[in-house]
Protein backbone atom coordinates (compact mmCIF):
# COMPACT_ATOMS: atom_id res chain seq x y z
CA UNK A 1 0.00 0.00 0.00
CA UNK A 2 1.29 3.31 -0.55
CA UNK A 3 1.53 6.71 1.58
CA UNK A 4 -0.90 8.26 -1.04
CA UNK A 5 -3.32 5.24 -0.17
CA UNK A 6 -2.57 5.30 3.74
CA UNK A 7 -3.14 9.37 4.10
CA UNK A 8 -6.30 8.91 2.30
CA UNK A 9 -7.35 5.87 4.34
CA UNK A 10 -6.75 8.02 7.63
CA UNK A 11 -8.24 10.72 6.46
CA UNK A 12 -11.02 8.72 6.13
CA UNK A 13 -11.34 7.05 9.73
CA UNK A 14 -10.06 10.82 10.98
CA UNK A 15 -13.41 12.23 9.17
CA UNK A 16 -15.69 9.26 10.53
CA UNK A 17 -15.10 9.50 14.17
CA UNK A 18 -15.32 13.34 13.88
CA UNK A 19 -18.35 12.38 12.58
CA UNK A 20 -19.64 10.32 15.38
CA UNK A 21 -18.38 12.48 17.92
CA UNK A 22 -20.29 15.16 16.33
CA UNK A 23 -23.14 13.55 16.39
CA UNK A 24 -22.96 12.15 20.04
CA UNK A 25 -22.61 15.66 21.30
CA UNK A 26 -25.38 16.65 19.51
CA UNK A 27 -27.76 13.41 20.94
CA UNK A 28 -26.18 14.39 24.23
CA UNK A 29 -27.17 17.86 24.29
CA UNK A 30 -30.91 16.93 23.04
CA UNK A 31 -31.18 14.76 25.98
CA UNK A 32 -29.54 17.56 28.19
CA UNK A 33 -32.08 19.77 27.28
CA UNK A 34 -34.98 17.71 27.51
CA UNK A 35 -34.00 16.21 31.07
CA UNK A 36 -33.87 20.25 32.03
CA UNK A 37 -36.99 21.11 30.67
CA UNK A 38 -38.62 18.05 32.43
CA UNK A 39 -37.33 18.83 35.92
CA UNK A 40 -38.18 22.72 35.11
CA UNK A 41 -41.97 21.78 34.19
CA UNK A 42 -41.79 19.45 37.57
CA UNK A 43 -40.14 22.01 39.97
CA UNK A 44 -43.23 24.42 38.56
CA UNK A 45 -45.59 21.95 39.35
CA UNK A 46 -44.58 20.99 42.58
CA UNK A 47 -44.10 24.75 43.36
CA UNK A 48 -47.94 25.31 42.58
CA UNK A 49 -49.10 22.50 44.57
CA UNK A 50 -47.22 23.48 47.42
CA UNK A 51 -48.47 27.04 47.47
CA UNK A 52 -52.45 25.55 47.31
CA UNK A 53 -51.45 22.80 49.71
CA UNK A 54 -49.75 24.80 52.48
CA UNK A 55 -51.26 28.36 52.11
CA UNK A 56 -54.23 29.74 54.06
CA UNK A 57 -55.99 31.13 50.98
CA UNK A 58 -58.63 34.07 51.00
CA UNK A 59 -60.62 35.15 48.51
CA UNK A 60 -60.87 39.28 47.88
CA UNK A 61 -61.51 41.34 44.97
CA UNK A 62 -58.97 43.91 43.25
CA UNK A 63 -59.93 47.20 43.69
CA UNK A 64 -57.53 48.69 41.98
CA UNK A 65 -54.17 48.03 39.72
CA UNK A 66 -50.54 50.61 40.34
CA UNK A 67 -47.32 48.57 38.51
CA UNK A 68 -46.77 46.56 41.15
CA UNK A 69 -49.03 47.16 43.73
CA UNK A 70 -52.75 45.39 43.66
CA UNK A 71 -55.36 46.70 46.18
CA UNK A 72 -57.75 44.21 47.09
CA UNK A 73 -60.90 44.41 49.51
CA UNK A 74 -61.17 41.12 52.00
CA UNK A 75 -63.97 41.62 54.54
CA UNK A 76 -64.04 45.62 54.07
CA UNK A 77 -60.49 45.67 54.92
CA UNK A 78 -57.87 47.02 52.28
CA UNK A 79 -54.79 44.94 51.83
CA UNK A 80 -51.64 45.85 49.28
CA UNK A 81 -50.83 42.62 47.42
CA UNK A 82 -48.26 41.61 44.45
CA UNK A 83 -48.47 38.63 41.78
CA UNK A 84 -47.11 35.39 42.74
CA UNK A 85 -44.06 35.05 40.70
CA UNK A 86 -45.87 32.03 38.59
CA UNK A 87 -48.44 34.27 37.53
CA UNK A 88 -46.19 36.91 36.21
CA UNK A 89 -44.21 33.92 33.95
CA UNK A 90 -47.83 32.81 32.74
CA UNK A 91 -47.67 33.53 28.78
CA UNK A 92 -51.16 35.42 27.70
CA UNK A 93 -52.55 37.53 24.88
CA UNK A 94 -53.73 40.18 27.24
CA UNK A 95 -51.87 43.19 28.25
CA UNK A 96 -52.41 42.77 31.95
CA UNK A 97 -52.50 39.44 33.98
CA UNK A 98 -55.01 41.45 35.99
CA UNK A 99 -57.61 43.74 36.46
CA UNK A 100 -60.14 45.95 38.79
CA UNK A 101 -62.97 43.50 39.56
CA UNK A 102 -60.78 40.13 39.64
CA UNK A 103 -61.53 37.80 42.52
CA UNK A 104 -58.45 36.25 43.84
CA UNK A 105 -57.25 33.77 45.69
CA UNK A 106 -54.56 35.84 48.05
CA UNK A 107 -52.42 34.43 51.30
CA UNK A 108 -51.56 37.28 53.67
CA UNK A 109 -48.01 38.17 54.90
CA UNK A 110 -49.05 40.58 57.85
CA UNK A 111 -52.16 43.02 58.49
CA UNK A 112 -51.43 44.99 55.97
CA UNK A 113 -50.19 42.93 53.02
CA UNK A 114 -50.31 39.69 50.55
CA UNK A 115 -49.49 37.71 48.26
CA UNK A 116 -51.78 36.74 44.88
CA UNK A 117 -51.79 33.72 44.45
CA UNK A 118 -54.34 32.73 41.82
CA UNK A 119 -57.20 34.10 39.88
CA UNK A 120 -60.24 33.12 39.44
CA UNK A 121 -62.85 32.40 36.46
CA UNK A 122 -63.98 35.67 35.27
CA UNK A 123 -68.00 35.88 34.11
CA UNK A 124 -67.43 39.37 32.22
CA UNK A 125 -64.51 41.60 30.77
CA UNK A 126 -64.46 44.64 29.70
CA UNK A 127 -61.36 45.39 27.19
CA UNK A 128 -60.00 47.06 24.31
CA UNK A 129 -57.01 46.39 21.66
CA UNK A 130 -54.19 47.92 21.78
CA UNK A 131 -52.97 48.72 18.27
CA UNK A 132 -48.71 49.29 19.29
CA UNK A 133 -48.58 45.99 20.86
CA UNK A 134 -51.77 43.77 19.62
CA UNK A 135 -52.44 42.49 22.71
CA UNK A 136 -55.57 43.14 24.70
CA UNK A 137 -55.92 45.07 27.38
CA UNK A 138 -58.64 44.34 30.18
CA UNK A 139 -60.10 47.63 31.73
CA UNK A 140 -62.41 45.97 34.08
CA UNK A 141 -64.05 42.18 34.89
CA UNK A 142 -66.76 40.83 36.72
CA UNK A 143 -69.29 43.64 35.89
CA UNK A 144 -73.45 43.53 34.77
CA UNK A 145 -73.47 47.19 33.26
CA UNK A 146 -71.70 49.22 31.61
CA UNK A 147 -72.64 53.07 31.77
CA UNK A 148 -71.68 54.12 28.24
CA UNK A 149 -71.85 58.29 28.74
CA UNK A 150 -71.87 60.91 26.40
CA UNK A 151 -72.73 64.56 25.84
CA UNK A 152 -75.53 65.98 23.43
CA UNK A 153 -73.19 69.19 23.14
CA UNK A 154 -69.55 70.59 24.67
CA UNK A 155 -68.07 68.20 23.22
CA UNK A 156 -70.77 66.71 20.43
CA UNK A 157 -72.28 63.51 20.34
CA UNK A 158 -70.19 61.10 18.71
CA UNK A 159 -72.07 58.10 17.59
CA UNK A 160 -68.66 56.07 16.77
CA UNK A 161 -67.17 55.87 20.40
CA UNK A 162 -70.38 54.81 21.41
CA UNK A 163 -70.34 52.23 19.41
CA UNK A 164 -67.64 50.86 20.50
CA UNK A 165 -68.48 50.61 24.28
CA UNK A 166 -71.49 48.83 22.99
CA UNK A 167 -69.50 46.10 20.73
CA UNK A 168 -67.12 45.61 23.67
CA UNK A 169 -69.76 45.83 26.42
CA UNK A 170 -71.96 42.93 23.89
CA UNK A 171 -68.68 41.01 23.30
CA UNK A 172 -67.84 40.63 27.13
CA UNK A 173 -71.08 39.41 28.24
CA UNK A 174 -71.94 42.90 30.19
CA UNK A 175 -75.68 45.15 29.65
CA UNK A 176 -74.81 48.21 27.87
CA UNK A 177 -76.35 51.25 28.95
CA UNK A 178 -76.23 54.90 27.20
CA UNK A 179 -76.50 58.18 29.11
CA UNK A 180 -77.31 61.13 27.08
CA UNK A 181 -76.23 64.30 29.35
CA UNK A 182 -76.50 68.03 28.31
CA UNK A 183 -79.87 68.17 26.85
CA UNK A 184 -80.55 71.18 27.94
CA UNK A 185 -77.95 72.75 25.35
CA UNK A 186 -80.15 71.65 22.15
CA UNK A 187 -82.92 74.45 22.66
CA UNK A 188 -80.23 77.03 20.76
CA UNK A 189 -79.34 74.05 18.23
CA UNK A 190 -82.04 73.15 16.01
CA UNK A 191 -79.35 70.98 14.37
CA UNK A 192 -78.22 69.33 16.85
CA UNK A 193 -81.31 68.60 18.18
CA UNK A 194 -82.52 66.74 14.96
CA UNK A 195 -78.95 64.64 15.25
CA UNK A 196 -80.07 63.90 18.96
CA UNK A 197 -83.54 62.86 17.88
CA UNK A 198 -82.05 60.63 15.23
CA UNK A 199 -79.83 59.04 17.60
CA UNK A 200 -82.48 57.91 19.65
CA UNK A 201 -84.63 56.58 17.29
CA UNK A 202 -81.55 54.38 16.03
CA UNK A 203 -80.59 53.25 19.32
CA UNK A 204 -83.56 52.56 21.31
CA UNK A 205 -84.14 49.60 18.82
CA UNK A 206 -81.18 47.82 20.03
Amino acid sequence: MTKESNFEKYLEEEEFFLSDKKRYKKERKLKSAKDRSKYKKTDIEKQKKETHDTANLYKARVLSVLGEEISVSLNSIKYTCTLRGLLKKEKTKNKNIIAVGDIVNISLKNEYEGVIESIEERYSILSRMEERTKKRNILAVNIDQVLITTSILQPPLKPFLVDRYLIASQKGNMKPVIIINKIDLLTDDKQEEEKYNNFVHDYIKL
